[in-house]
């Protein structure tokens, strides 16, 4: 019985049975989504509107969530779950489901800079737009775990 590294051939057949890509965003669609709950927050605060103030505060708390805490999860289960935030239910989608994923390029605020995002074409006609980071490696695992969990 040989002890040490495993072959590169072995290596290269593994596949994490786990893992994760975080959501993909820049400073200038982080802005674009925070800017006008915290501008609000502090308008109202300014012109002594509590109420108005706190929804616009915690409207801030939940796009900050989301901005941190979004994250694609390719699980033990072949289930691929999309977490929005800690706030957010997540969402489960099996991989039997998921017909292909395509990355697209698209433009954000920051128009010199394109975004790259993916489309997951899913049964029954539905398509589901996620922003993956890197977006051709969650596009290769994905071709690679399907591969994988065939019969």
């Amino acid at each position: 019985m040989r002890c040490g590294n495993p072959s590169p051939d072995k290596l290269k057949k593994q596949i994490p049975s786990m893992r994760t890509f975080h959501m993909q965003t820049s400073i200038a669609s982080a802005l674009a989504k925070l800017l006008p709950a915290a501008a609000l927050a502090v308008y109202f605060f300014w012109t002594k509107h509590p109420l108005p103030a706190l929804i616009a505060a915690v409207w801030a708390v939940v796009v900050v969530d989301r901005l941190v805490n979004t994250s694609y999860v390719f699980d033990q289960t072949n289930n691929l779950v999309v977490k929005n935030g800690r706030l957010a239910k997540e969402r489960q989608y099996p991989l039997s489901d998921i017909e292909r994923a395509e990355v697209v390029q698209r433009r954000t605020l920051a128009l010199w800079k394109p975004t790259q995002s993916v489309i997951l074409s899913l049964r029954g006609g539905k398509e589901l737009f996620i922003t993956p980071f890197p977006a051709r490696d969650f596009c290769e695992y994905f071709r690679r775990r399907k591969e994988q969990t065939k019969p």
